[in-house]
């Protein structure tokens, strides 16, 4: 619409603008606070208050007894695994106790194995021997 100057009452020319589409969205976002209850809001936040003071102390003393009960049971575990792993580094050098038995053993079931050998030769080509003896080797 242009201006005309000779209207009675004058009427000025507006373009529709963003003021209207703003003045909506304000009008929408009132809508939606107006229906937020804020008179039930602080009852809901006590409550929650209150839950969760409760659950903390509940917390609390779940952990006090946790450090009482539990932990000096883990520590003592855990010293025990100190030791334990000590000892098989111990256990693991060449010159422990454990090794040079492990050889003397493994060395006397080599000399069991040689003399059961030695036996079965015997028996295979010497059958008799068993009943008499082994004949003796001049």
């Amino acid at each position: 619409m242009a201006y005309d100057p000779k209207a009675d009452p004058p009427e000025l020319p507006t373009v529709k603008g963003d003021m209207q589409e703003i003045t909506q969205q304000i009008q929408a976002v009132l809508r939606k606070v107006s229906k937020i209850p804020f008179d039930t809001l602080g009852e809901d936040a006590h409550v929650l208050m209150t839950t969760l003071n409760a659950t903390v102390a509940r917390l609390d003393t779940t952990l006090a007894r946790t450090d009482k009960a539990v932990l000096p049971e883990v520590r003592d575990a855990l010293r025990e695994l100190r030791q334990t792993i000590e000892a098989l580094r111990g256990a693991t050098s060449p010159d422990a106790p454990l090794q040079q038995d492990l050889r003397q053993t493994l060395q006397g079931l080599g000399d069991a194995a040689r003399a059961l050998r030695t036996l079965a030769d015997t028996v295979e080509s010497q059958p008799e021997s068993l009943l008499r003896g082994r004949r003796e080797s001049n």
